[in-house]
């Protein structure tokens, strides 16, 4: 894998005012994403009000999630080709909208519906936005925007839990959706004033063919993982979903091996380097969202806290990816990025394993340590993976980089949610809860652990750049 560009010193001087205000509307914008971590929060509320039983809440996170990890990495290449300031403007645009119509919704359907409006909405946001974070400044100071692009997006979502049952205790679900309009307008509004970017110039050229095949390859694979956690799997949809999904990806792949201008260049996953490291960012997402899925259940039926009270415990640990951000924008620029991916893995895993190790009667304060460490290096990760995978592409695909980290994280957090929930309630009913709980977070310990030993087989991936 090529070195990085040369590591960053500090940000403009305080002249350079435009490019710190960019910085800042872009990171408003982006939040957006991040700050949907408050609709869980309201999913008791969302099934009492549409009167849907417990199954039906799934499709809330499906269509999201499934619109958001099959269009982001399209996103990025469009911005990529047409620029990213204007897709990220667009993104805000799709967003003011898809959040009030989300909130206004009278039937399920519809809510549905403005669900995927706003996957798509998000999608630009995310995709678009760390490209167009680094083009407001020089080269040379990437990986430290990066670093605070990761600590405002962590900060969104150790915001969004803990100020969305607040949200819902006053305000019902609709609420979670409210609080972000007036944000999007804000960002909307601020972006007239961002300074011009020096993006490099692209002859537009979509590869559409890879675009419906990825976006198809995507949301078979999510739908089988979805089959495989009901209770009565229909193994015959699950099948053919799963054939459609091979058959798809085996189109998508042809597609983008003679596509002059392919959303995804394969020849890049030949550098193993370059292939462990999003695989690794998959793996450390699959893990570290452990936490989410089952970490509510544990705090409330366990340890007795309020929905409220459990969503700021459960902050800790984003407070922790936000603590990550601030560290890093000092440690990029002493320390080499594969050095500090490897670091956050390894407290990633300990602080799995230090969630496993406890016992409800130990109390929030050793709860405290470990949730803390799995932001920590969750954020400590994902912000040298962002700079590692920036640094190996050209800055012409920079729009590309940061949607290709998106998409690895996403699917990590979607087959998490399906694996995690699907094996826990199956463990639950042979052993009591709290040991079905420990016994997942020991899992999830060991696994990224196993993986982490496997990747030194070829050191030069974390300690040669």
């Amino acid at each position: 894998m090529p070195d990085p560009t040369p590591n960053p010193t500090d940000l403009p001087p305080p002249s350079d005012f435009r490019a710190k205000f960019g910085l800042f509307v872009v990171g408003l914008g982006s939040i957006l994403g991040p700050l949907d971590s408050s609709v869980n929060i309201a999913f008791p509320d969302i099934t009492r009000s549409f009167e849907i039983g417990l199954n039906g809440i799934q499709w809330v996170i499906i269509c999201f999630v499934l619109t958001q990890a099959g269009s982001v990495l399209i996103f990025s290449k469009l911005g990529d080709l047409f620029g990213h300031k204007k897709l990220f403007t667009l993104g805000l645009m799709v967003s003011v909208v898809a959040h009030a119509l989300c909130a206004y919704s009278s039937t399920f359907g519809w809510f549905l519906v403005f669900r995927v409006l706003q996957g798509f909405g998000i999608a630009m946001l995310i995709g678009c936005g760390p490209a167009l974070a680094t083009f407001l400044f020089s080269e040379q100071l990437r990986g430290r925007v990066l670093a605070i692009y990761t600590m405002m997006f962590a900060l969104g979502m150790a915001f969004g839990p803990a100020f969305g049952g607040w949200l819902v205790e006053h305000w019902g679900w609709p609420g979670v959706f409210w609080f972000r309009v007036p944000l999007a307008v804000t960002a909307l509004i601020l972006m007239i004033f961002l300074p011009k970017i020096d993006q490099p110039k692209r002859q537009p050229n979509l590869d559409l063919a890879g675009a419906a095949l990825l976006i198809a390859t995507l949301s078979a694979f999510i739908l089988v993982l979805n089959q495989l956690q009901q209770a009565e799997i229909s193994w015959l949809l699950t099948g053919l979903l799963l054939l459609v999904g091979i058959l798809c990806l085996k189109g998508f792949l042809r597609a983008e091996s003679r596509a002059p201008e392919p959303i995804l260049r394969l020849a890049m996953f030949r550098d193993r380097g370059f292939s462990m490291l999003q695989m690794t960012n998959l793996m450390v997402n699959l893990c570290g969202f452990t936490l989410m899925v089952i970490g509510p259940h544990y705090l409330v039926r366990e340890v007795g806290l309020s929905v409220i009270e459990a969503g700021l415990v459960l902050a800790l640990s984003l407070i922790g990816g936000g603590a990550a951000g601030l560290a890093g924008s000092w440690l990029i620029a002493k320390i080499a990025a594969g050095k500090i991916a490897f670091s956050g893995v390894v407290i990633t895993a300990v602080g799995l394993f230090g969630v496993a190790l406890l016992e409800p009667s130990t109390g929030l304060f050793a709860l405290a340590p470990a949730l803390f460490a799995i932001g920590l290096g969750l954020g400590l990760f994902q912000l040298s993976c962002l700079e590692l995978t920036a640094a190996t592409l050209p800055r012409a695909e920079r729009g590309v980089a940061g949607g290709l980290v998106s998409l690895t994280r996403m699917i990590g957090m979607v087959i998490c949610a399906s694996v995690v929930t699907g094996g826990f309630e199956i463990m639950q009913r042979q052993i009591s809860f709290v040991a079905a709980f420990q016994a997942i977070f020991l899992a999830a310990g060991l696994l990224i652990t196993v993986f982490l030993l496997i990747s030194l087989t070829r050191r030069e991936i974390w300690f040669s750049r």
